[in-house]
């Protein structure tokens, strides 16, 4: 890691943009990744699979970015000593206007945050310029959000999202000109005739549609292939072939 730093500080000032891909989330990176707080210009900061002592140190990498366009944190591990830690982590993440890519996928806090949970939804109300997101724990203030302050947005992608309703995922569609949507979920919400219907209608722009049914372990889901190809068809008659709908 000291090797890494070494070899970062004297040409920071060149960096665009930064992968780095660790392979190994057991290691701490923070003291390797210190000469990206002050990188100003920085336009892409992707990093995947990597350990934290805790959260705040992902804050300081993000903070002072205003040229910031992709942001990726997939499967990051980081302690968590309170609520209000991840509440500053996603307020940095709001004020990066420039902002066209976010994902925050696979992350694992250890701890338990003490305090009130900080809502996520006021981070969308300035990434005007979003167009793709990919991320977990969205509810449905934070589509409703997207749907007001991110003309843009064309990819939306939700994980493990067990707080969103259907009228959510309507609004942000009617609103945005989104052309893909994937969605987890763990009940059959999209099991529904009218609902599939009216999602197909309230997205003019929408052409893939993808739903991930998450195992539940006491009353898991199913779709047989019988009603998903009714689903499928019922897609098409709505959209004039336009949406494709997958189930997985």
């Amino acid at each position: 890691a000291n090797t890494v730093r070494d070899y970062l500080l004297p040409r920071c000032h060149k960096l665009r943009h930064f992968t780095l891909d660790t392979l190994q989330r057991r290691k701490r990176y923070a003291t390797m990744l210190h000469p990206i707080e002050s990188l100003s210009n920085l336009k892409t900061l992707k990093l995947t699979n990597c350990s934290f002592d805790n959260i705040d140190e992902c804050t300081m990498l993000i903070r002072n970015k205003p040229q910031l366009e992709v942001l990726r944190f997939q499967s990051a591990r980081f302690n968590l000593s309170t609520n209000a830690q991840y509440g500053e982590f996603h307020q940095a993440i709001g004020k990066l206007h420039k902002l066209r890519e976010l994902m925050v996928t696979g992350i694992f806090c250890s701890g338990i945050g003490g305090g009130p949970p900080c809502p996520l939804y006021p981070m969308f109300t300035e990434l005007k310029e979003l167009r793709y997101v990919r991320m977990g724990d969205v509810d449905d203030d934070c589509l409703e959000a997207m749907a007001r302050h991110c003309p843009n947005l064309k990819q939306l992608y939700l994980q493990y999202c067990r707080k969103i309703s259907m009228s959510g995922v309507l609004k942000v569609l009617a609103a945005c000109p989104i052309e893909e949507v994937s969605i987890s979920t763990e009940d059959q919400r999209f099991d529904d005739e009218t609902d599939m219907e009216n999602v197909c209608l309230a997205g003019s722009a929408l052409t893939s549609l993808e739903i991930r049914v998450i195992p539940h372990p006491i009353n898991p889901p199913y779709f047989v292939s019988s009603r998903v190809e009714k689903l499928q068809d019922i897609a098409r008659c709505a959209s004039n072939g336009r949406v494709s709908v997958k189930f997985i």
